[in-house]
């Protein structure tokens, strides 16, 4: 095998490389934008509240129960979480119209 084919393949591994990061970056870039315009909205905001009070996101301590129950109120947590993260919205904005939905 000669240098040229050699350095020709490893020229191939980078561009193939090149593409497999891009496409991954694009998708990544989608998913951090549709959350971004989901829960963007005066809509969208208010429901992120509903699911960041419902889930616990921001209640300090151990919740009670079983260990089913405890696994299942950390998932629907996370998934809360997950949610406040990619959407792009701050936690205090977030804390503030959770405490708005209680008053009303």
């Amino acid at each position: 095998m000669s240098m040229i084919s050699v350095v020709d393949q490893i020229e191939r591994g980078r561009e193939s490389e090149t593409s497999a990061f891009r496409k991954m970056k694009d998708r990544l870039f989608r998913r951090y934008r549709d959350y971004s315009v989901t829960f963007g909205s005066e809509e969208g905001r208010r429901v992120l509240a509903d699911l960041c009070k419902t889930a616990g996101v921001f209640d300090t301590g151990i919740g009670k129960g079983d260990v089913v129950s405890l696994a299942y109120q950390a998932g629907a947590r996370d998934f809360a979480l997950q949610c406040l993260n990619l959407s792009g919205q701050g936690k205090f904005d977030i804390d503030r119209r959770i405490q708005e939905l209680d008053q009303g």
